[in-house]
């Protein structure tokens, strides 16, 4: 079993005792946030690594954030209809509940250690 799915299953086993939320979207949300992170960690390490900034007046700065939004779209979809496909094909009895516990230990290493080494090669701590 891949990380991917290993987060896949410990969140839609916290997101299924609840009855007001689709646990395939909010589970497919959290791969695509974990996925998202973990590329921009890759491409900070790598701005970083190369040192090579985008002048402030650009017109590929001010349109990068416009250009990612769809693409993001498009992937978080890809992410959901894959997901979809493999819950309805994963063992059910493996699912266990999860308390917050579960969700905290596993988006720590996934997701916000990523985050917090985006900020720091982007120079966000100082």
């Amino acid at each position: 079993m891949n990380m991917y799915n290993k987060i896949f299953k410990k969140f839609y086993g916290f997101y299924k005792k609840r009855e007001d939320s689709d646990p395939v979207f909010d589970s497919a949300t959290a791969v695509f946030f974990a996925q998202a992170f973990q590329v921009g960690m890759l491409l900070a390490i790598i701005n970083n690594a190369i040192e090579y900034e985008i002048p402030e007046e650009s017109i590929i700065r001010s349109l990068g954030k416009y250009f990612f939004f769809p693409l993001g779209m498009i992937w978080l979809i890809i992410v959901y209809y894959y997901y979809k496909s493999y819950a309805e094909s994963m063992d059910k009895s493996t699912i266990t509940k999860n308390g917050w516990k579960d969700i905290i230990l596993i988006s720590m290493p996934t997701i916000i250690t990523p985050l917090i080494a985006i900020i720091f090669f982007s120079g966000g701590f100082g």
